[in-house]
């Protein structure tokens, strides 16, 4: 736990700049190292931290709040929440043309109850005791 700690510390520390964070809280880049390699912050030097754009409770949590992401992915994220299932999947697929991230695996047919490595997107009719779920 206090290995993620650090982790996520310095990560978010590289995120802003060392500089930056190190002028905000009037201390040494050498004592920023220290709290990285401890994972020792000050309580009032960790608010000031969020005053600065780190997300504090990533670093605590390992989850991040909205207010850490850009404006892009609050928007990205804001109306995909409010787009129809079909919207959606149009959206992860546009976006999985365009990364390196690897997609889900599709099933196509009704060879159901396989166990299939990753995400699967099933595409073929769903059946129970020999009846079409659709």
């Amino acid at each position: 736990m206090i290995d993620d700690l650090r982790r996520r510390f310095e990560e978010e520390v590289e995120k802003v700049g060392i500089t930056t964070i190190a002028a905000a809280l009037a201390v040494s880049r050498g004592t920023i190292y220290n709290w990285i390699g401890k994972a020792n912050v000050p309580l009032d030097k960790l608010m000031a931290l969020k005053a600065n754009g780190v997300d504090v409770l990533y670093i605590l949590t390992g989850q991040r709040t909205m207010d850490a992401l850009s404006r892009d992915e609050q928007e990205l994220l804001e109306r995909f929440r409010a787009a129809s299932l079909e919207g959606r999947l149009a959206a992860l697929g546009a976006l999985r043309g365009v990364t390196s991230m690897p997609s889900p695996k599709v099933q196509v047919g009704t060879n159901h109850g396989q166990v299939v490595e990753g995400g699967l997107v099933q595409t073929g009719p769903v059946t129970f005791g020999g009846k079409s779920g659709r």
